[in-house]
């Protein structure tokens, strides 16, 4: 059997080594040797397990399977569900902390409300069947099951951990099955299977400015992370939303934003639509563009959180980076496509 020595650094610079079987992935050499490590799809398509490899060689079976760009690929960035390990020694930096990989738990979630607060977007909120919800971080998801098919999608929680109803953010798309599901037959009372936590994306603590770009439901686990502040009350400190919509029909939750001001008296909310009638009193454009370096300044103590359909977290992260944030004080999470939603 020939092995590789592979050694993990997580973000709070805890270190971890052990020993991996060539013929296994580094996510099955890593669990055969009790350690968790982010994942979800374990197909090289989700991206959760994304990490760097600061120093090695490691090879895919199938190079098609893997949803990394060449951009991605370039920085060092590699896919543990599917890399195997070459070399004899490898070595990974990884974006988040060991404890942040909480237990996986399965819940029925019961429908208590649902709710379409624009165009494009639904309110679910449900209860756990017969129990609590299970521990998880704001800005972490979940996999639900939508009733009646064999479709799991991934949702992002929208409210606080340890709260007795759990909310999700859910886009309406043509023929989407979770879409359909809910315009045509969703009910309160209805049943979902939901499996979590799953994600890297979480509220780190902020030293200086925390800034949070959202696309779209991007906006969910930034409610989760606020809402969570608020009931810890670590409501001080500069908190910038910039929240961006395709049209003035797709926005949502505008009251919900501004009545968050009250708790932080740091916080700004900054609102863009890309196409708007007349009557429009916010800004035109994306989310990306309603950030300027007066936001961030100074850069080298702000925190951003960035999450919305891949294009604006790209543009988000290359548009911070030229502002003078380093990429360990940006955190995103990207919405990525697994068929119709």
């Amino acid at each position: 059997m020939t092995v590789t020595t592979v050694e993990l650094t997580f973000s709070d610079r805890e270190v971890v080594s052990f020993i991996a079987d060539r013929s296994m992935s580094l996510m099955e050499a890593a669990a055969k040797n009790g350690v968790r490590l982010a994942s979800d799809c374990m197909s090289g398509t989700c991206q959760t397990c994304k990490c760097e490899m600061a120093s090695g060689k490691i090879a895919y079976e199938d190079e098609d399977e893997i949803a990394l760009n060449d951009g991605e690929r370039a920085a060092g960035a590699i896919l543990p569900c599917q890399a195997k390990p070459v070399s004899d020694v490898i070595r990974l930096s990884l974006p988040y902390t060991r404890i942040s990989q909480l237990p996986r738990r399965s819940r029925k979630l019961v429908i208590t409300a649902i709710r379409r607060v624009s165009d494009s977007v639904f309110e679910v909120v449900g209860k756990c069947q017969g129990g609590r919800m299970f521990a998880f971080l704001p800005g972490q998801y979940v996999n639900l099951r939508v009733p009646g098919t064999d479709a799991i999608r991934s949702y992002s929680m929208m409210t606080p951990p340890e709260q007795e109803e759990v909310g999700f953010l859910i886009r309406a798309l043509p023929n989407g099955a979770m879409s359909t599901y809910l315009s045509a037959s969703a009910k309160a009372g209805d049943v979902l299977s939901m499996t979590g936590p799953f994600g890297t994306f979480y509220r780190r603590r902020e030293t200086g400015t925390c800034i949070m770009i959202a696309g779209g439901t991007g906006l969910a686990p930034m409610l989760s992370m606020l809402r969570e502040r608020a009931r810890r009350r670590d409501t001080d400190g500069p908190v910038v939303i910039a929240f961006g919509v395709n049209t003035d029909r797709d926005l949502f939750y505008r009251n919900e934003l501004e009545a968050l001001k009250a708790i932080f008296p740091g916080l700004r909310v900054l609102v863009a639509a890309i196409s708007h009638g007349d009557d429009w009193q916010d800004a035109t454009g994306t989310a990306v563009d309603l950030v300027t370096s007066d936001l961030i300044s100074p850069p080298p103590t702000a925190t951003a959180y960035l999450c919305g359909p891949p294009a604006m977290v790209e543009g988000a992260r290359r548009k911070l980076l030229d502002m003078g944030m380093s990429r360990q004080q940006i955190f995103a999470e990207e919405f990525q496509p697994t068929g119709a939603n």
